[in-house]
């Protein structure tokens, strides 16, 4: 996890990255995509929003507040 600025809001937030790089990370890719779907439908004050999510040909990144 490490943090960046959104260039179009100036927003600071949290981008969670995944390596695709064995068989077992998958799993936990399916597993974390489901929990990111989940928060972003989510509207409470206690829970962190999700912005977006994206990936390369060799990880998955999770954008959140």
């Amino acid at each position: 996890v490490f943090t960046d600025v959104n260039l179009k809001t100036n927003q600071l937030v949290a981008i969670k990255m995944l390596k695709f790089d064995n068989s077992d990370v998958y799993e936990m890719i399916k597993w974390e995509t489901d929990i990111f779907h989940f928060l972003k439908n989510a509207n409470h004050p206690n829970v962190v929003k999700c912005f977006d999510i994206f990936e390369t040909h060799s990880r998955i990144y999770f954008v959140y507040e």
